[in-house]
């Protein structure tokens, strides 16, 4: 298995995913919303670029069957059914609903490796589980896609990839973005809580009023979930229900 990552999602080309399984990482905070949205029960999650966007995908079918969710600058959307807070997924809230989500990097990520031929969601949430399936499956090709922050790179993000990549039974790591990321690991990942008071998104969330929202995304391993990516219904489900 040749494992490769990118500290920085600059790096990013679509000759990056051709032929590559693509594992996509926003600890702070979309892909720890993710993970714990379809755990609760949500039908499909679908990234989208913008704002306009998700409204005019959600239309009438607002409410009933869609939710509107994301964040700007850290903050829910005005007139958005729910923010990029993990904890707002809440069963009695989101179960059996399609969430159309909108974050100002994560869905980005998203959008930008849609040409994979596989695409997983990763956090410390999940990462065993994640490490687990792609052990499991063997592919030839992964690549660590790290959100980021704005285009810059990430501490959390490169932590939790590297601590998935770790796991893995059979990697090549091919590239100095995977080593350095598996080093972040071993310096980090033993109290990731610490890890994101250190980190820049970590501190401006803090600051913001997130703490609480730090405490649930450092949790490691708490979720068995497989989310990945459905072409055919251009959003993310969980790994069973893609087949």
């Amino acid at each position: 298995m040749i494992v490769k990552s990118f500290l920085s999602p600059a790096d990013l080309t679509e000759e990056s995913v051709k032929n590559t399984w693509v594992v996509v990482i926003d600890v702070l905070r979309a892909t720890s919303t993710i993970v714990t949205a379809l755990h609760n029960g949500a039908k499909l999650v679908r990234p989208v670029a913008d704002t306009a966007e998700a409204i005019r995908i959600a239309g009438q079918k607002r409410g009933e069957e869609i939710l509107l969710a994301g964040e700007e600058n850290g903050f829910k959307i005005n007139g958005f059914d729910l923010g990029n807070s993990p904890l707002e997924y809440a069963h009695s809230v989101i179960y059996g609903k399609k969430i159309i989500l909108k974050t100002t990097n994560g869905t980005r990520a998203f959008l930008n490796v849609q040409s994979a031929p596989k695409i997983l969601v990763g956090s410390f949430l999940n990462a065993q589980a994640a490490a687990g399936f792609l052990n499991r499956n063997l592919p030839e090709r992964v690549l660590f896609v790290n959100s980021g922050l704005q285009g810059h790179f990430s501490l959390e993000d490169s932590v939790c990839s590297g601590y998935i990549i770790s796991q893995l039974s059979e990697a090549d790591i091919r590239n100095d973005d995977a080593c350095a990321a598996v080093e972040l690991s071993r310096h980090f990942a033993s109290d990731v809580r610490a890890m994101f008071g250190q980190s820049r998104h970590g501190r401006y969330l803090k600051r913001n009023g997130f703490e609480t929202d730090l405490e649930f995304c450092a949790q490691k391993n708490i979720f068995k979930d497989i989310p990945v990516f459905d072409t055919d219904k251009r959003g993310i489900v969980l790994a069973q229900m893609a087949g």
